[in-house]
């Protein structure tokens, strides 16, 4: 990450990395888990968190958690057939945001108890209907730590209940720059936003909605080859994490493009992959290991040959690599996607041109639409027919026609020939606002027609 818009801006130093991640995990709403050290600000970022999100927060320490501290006392109703509670001030009830520290030293028949709160939102079965965020943190358990002799190993049933676990950085790993602002920074009191974090979250998850349209097909492909690599090394993935392994990604994707367009869907896999392994909660798992984990998957998937094209602007440009690859892109998203690149280029030759193209590519493919492949027909049928309309020729002048023969002239391939014959001579009959009308225009058509003809079919023209 080369900036920091939320971590830094609230004083804490060295968590630029994990930006995407925390922010995925606000958007989502999912649960998260931090694993470090004591004094590592684990606690600190999720309070001020919960401050600058400005919602009913319920802050637990596990470890002296009694389950009446969470529901309150059990009261019978009057007739003995249920159970209602008197709710305190700090009971769960009617949190929004509810942080479990030390979540890895509680007793072990309270962590059961945890288990429908982290992931359904549920306590004794009754829905908790405000709820929103569950966030949790731990110390690294003993079998890890020598220093933590009173940190268990975390139940792997609620461990599988994180999507998001991260290691979080300590003073160790930060940079000589991040140690440094941590010092300067520590007589500037409090830090807040300069923005509303709701906006933010709430454009991380529109963007989340437009990827998951675009992308869900790629996602998948990645994550079936991810899982299957996962479970070589580490034997078991249940079916919950592999849902969650799918829609996180596609969260932290959101985010980063929210931080800045120029990221790639290959960024967000290598910003999702460490983040999100639930072993975290009980063995040392090697970074490096993960990342190449994620780059096989990336090999294995193809991704590589489609990455970042779902987002790319529409245009000549997204048109001809879904041309190229489209044999692996959903066939709604081929219609969609050929439609709205079509419409968006404003040259009308170009338009032409590139509709033709799209017409030869597609017109074998039984899963495009009628709708489709009769727009691109509509627009370039008599340039493939071969239509010149030489009846009606009223603005054609001999320079032109000159002009046209002598490039044809020049040309050696007979199937080149043949199509760029009929473009230009098509555009040569003054066809309104299609028409060649100087040596410029000319020449500008037949360059784009090359550079797009040898990049869709292949061919290198003489």
């Amino acid at each position: 990450m080369e900036k920091s818009i939320i971590t830094e801006k609230l004083g804490l130093y060295g968590w630029k990395e994990i930006e995407p991640v925390l922010l995925a995990a606000l958007a989502s709403e999912y649960p998260l888990l931090l694993i470090g050290k004591h004094g590592c600000a684990k606690s600190f970022i999720l309070e001020r968190l919960a401050e600058e999100l400005n919602m009913n927060y319920r802050f637990y320490n596990a470890s002296l958690l009694n389950y009446d501290d969470l529901v309150g006392i059990p009261i019978p109703n009057s007739d003995y057939t249920e159970l209602n509670y008197i709710k305190g001030r700090e009971t769960i009830w009617d949190g929004e945001i509810v942080f479990m520290d030390e979540i890895n030293r509680c007793k072990e028949e309270l962590q059961n108890k945890l288990f429908p709160i982290i992931y359904d939102k549920r306590v004794q079965g009754i829905s908790l209907d405000k709820l929103k965020y569950r966030w949790a943190a731990m110390n690294p358990p003993s079998i890890l730590d020598d220093d933590y002799s009173g940190a268990i190993e975390l139940d792997k049933a609620l461990a599988d209940r994180f999507p998001f676990i991260i290691k979080v950085p300590d003073f160790r790993t930060l940079s000589n720059e991040d140690r440094n602002n941590i010092l300067l920074d520590n007589d500037l009191g409090k830090h807040k936003l300069d923005y509303d974090i709701h906006k933010l979250i709430e454009k991380i998850k529109n963007k989340y909605k437009e990827i998951k349209k675009a992308t869900s097909d790629m996602a998948r492909e990645y994550i079936l080859c991810l899982v299957q690599l996962l479970m070589n090394r580490y034997n078991y993935i249940s079916t919950r994490r592999v849902s969650m392994l799918y829609d996180t990604l596609l969260y932290v994707y959101a985010s980063l493009k929210v931080i800045d367009t120029k990221y790639t869907f290959e960024d967000a896999i290598y910003s999702h992959i460490k983040y999100v392994i639930p072993n975290r909660c009980s063995e040392e798992i090697d970074d490096s290991m993960l990342l190449n984990i994620a780059t096989e998957a990336i090999s294995i998937s193809k991704i590589n040959k489609q990455k970042d094209f779902f987002l790319m602007e529409p245009g000549i440009d997204k048109l001809v690599k879904l041309l190229k690859f489209y044999s692996g892109i959903d066939n709604k998203n081929i219609n969609e996607i050929v439609s709205e690149c079509i419409s968006s280029i404003n040259d009308l030759k170009e338009r032409t041109i590139m509709a033709l193209f799209a017409f030869i590519k597609l017109k074998d493919n039984p899963n495009v639409y009628a709708s489709t492949m009769d727009t691109l027909y509509t627009l370039s049928k008599d340039i493939y027919n071969g239509e010149t309309h030489s009846e009606k020729v009223y603005l054609q002048t001999k320079k032109i026609k000159n002009m046209v023969d002598s490039v044809l002239s020049s040309l050696q391939d007979e199937e080149y020939y043949s199509i760029l014959n009929n473009v230009l001579n098509y555009f040569s009959m003054g066809n309104k606002n299609l028409s060649i009308n100087n040596e410029d225009d000319l020449y500008k058509i037949k360059d784009f027609f090359v550079k797009y003809y040898k990049e869709l079919f292949n061919k290198e023209v003489k």
